[in-house]
Order: structure tokens, then C-alpha cells, then sequence
């Protein structure tokens, strides 16, 4: 696989926003050791990742995206952080959090788009005598504090939706 990593000018084909390199400079310095592996399942990994970012804080990235044409929703245009200083076309706090969820994926793929810790959407289950209830709904993205904090500076606030009489 030859992974195309997201250089910030919108690039029609990009697959992430950083490299497996990237990835592993960031990990070492954090010292996650479970970093580890052959360079395609870390580039698997990262676009796996970099694909459930894109679309779980979907509605919370700043702006819009530069191009119409762009793969990613990064660059945006004209965004800010929440200080009104002008966010990189890919921001250090986005590649962060796409690390982060990468390793979630490098160690349990599929882990975030499934996410079966919780079996989400199971509210009761009986089988054999035995029961089983979780919480409905699932995991959400910030339900993935060491993905989510980097990124808490660049969202847009979540909304609520409004209760109509």
C-alpha cells in the first residue's frame, strides 16, 4: 500500500493525515509501545482511523472544507481554534488524535467502527438462562478521551437540539 498522506492542499485522493512515520515518531515519544507492526497494517490502520474522525466529529469541524473536491475534510477554510488563532491546513491536534485512534485500530481493527466493548446498541439479551444488558447507544467519540482531548481546542461546540412545543 502506498499511502497518501493529506499535505494541506486539498489533495483529491488523500487517505490521512499523517504518515506511518508520523505515527511512530508521535507513539515513540509517547512511549506506546503497541505502535508495532509491519508499515501496511500501520498505514491500514491510519486510514481506518482517519476515515471514523473524518465522520464522527463530522459536524463539529470548523468552517468548510477548502476544495469541493478535497478526499478529507482537512484543510478547511479560514478556521480557527478555539483561542481565534488560525488552525494549519492540518492541524498538529488533528494529527494527534488520528495517532491515537490509529493505535486503537493497529491493536483491534475494526475497534472504532464496531466498537463491540459495549455492544452498543444491545439494550437486554437473554440466550440459555444467561442475560446480558449494556447501555444503548455506544460509545461516542468522546467516550476516547486520549482521541478526543487534542481535538477539544478545533471543534465547534456540539449542538443541541431544540425541544419544540
Amino acid at each position: 500500500m502506498s499511502l497518501i498522506v493529506e499535505d494541506g492542499t486539498g489533495l483529491a485522493n488523500a487517505q490521512s493525515y499523517a504518515s506511518a512515520a508520523d505515527a511512530t515518531t508521535y507513539h515513540t515519544a509517547h512511549g506506546n509501545a503497541a505502535w508495532i507492526g509491519a508499515t501496511a497494517d500501520m498505514e491500514s490502520a491510519l486510514v481506518r482511523a482517519t476515515a471514523w474522525l473524518d465522520d464522527a466529529f463530522y459536524h463539529r469541524w470548523p468552517t468548510c472544507k477548502m476544495l469541493s473536491t478535497q478526499a478529507l475534510e482537512f484543510p478547511r477554510l479560514a478556521a480557527v481554534d478555539a483561542d481565534g488563532y488560525a488552525l494549519a491546513p492540518v492541524p498538529a491536534a488533528l494529527k494527534n488524535a488520528l495517532c491515537e485512534a490509529a493505535l486503537v485500530e493497529l491493536v483491534t481493527p475494526g475497534r472504532l467502527a464496531t466498537d463491540d466493548s459495549d455492544n452498543g446498541n444491545i439494550v437486554a439479551e437473554s440466550e440459555g438462562g444467561m442475560s446480558r444488558t449494556y447501555k444503548k447507544g455506544g460509545k461516542k467519540p468522546s467516550d476516547w478521551p486520549a482521541i478526543y482531548a487534542p481535538l477539544r481546542r478545533i471543534l465547534r461546540p456540539a449542538s443541541h437540539p431544540v425541544a419544540r412545543a
